[in-house]
């Protein structure tokens, strides 16, 4: 697929691509460059004022080791799944 390149840098995305990655206008999107590519990923943004809130929260999505030991499978299971 081409896509142009217009007056102030601008592209356009192609509807298709839109619809399959579940975009729509406003999305914001990061841009990099590697091995003569660009890669356009799509980002969600916190508004600096939700980040105080969003760290007072942070143990509740973040599981020390500790914890995720007790959840871990017996050395039988861990075994099993060596092989898959």
């Amino acid at each position: 697929m081409l896509i142009e390149i217009r007056k102030k840098n601008q592209i356009t995305l192609p509807s298709e691509m839109m619809k399959q990655m579940s975009l729509k206008e406003g999305d914001v999107l990061s841009i990099e460059t590697s091995h003569q590519q660009m890669i356009l990923k799509p980002v969600v943004v916190v508004p600096k004022e939700n980040l105080p809130k969003l760290y007072e929260n942070i143990d509740t999505y973040v599981a020390s080791e500790d914890v995720l030991k007790k959840d871990w499978m017996n050395q039988e299971e861990e075994e099993a799944w060596k092989h898959l």
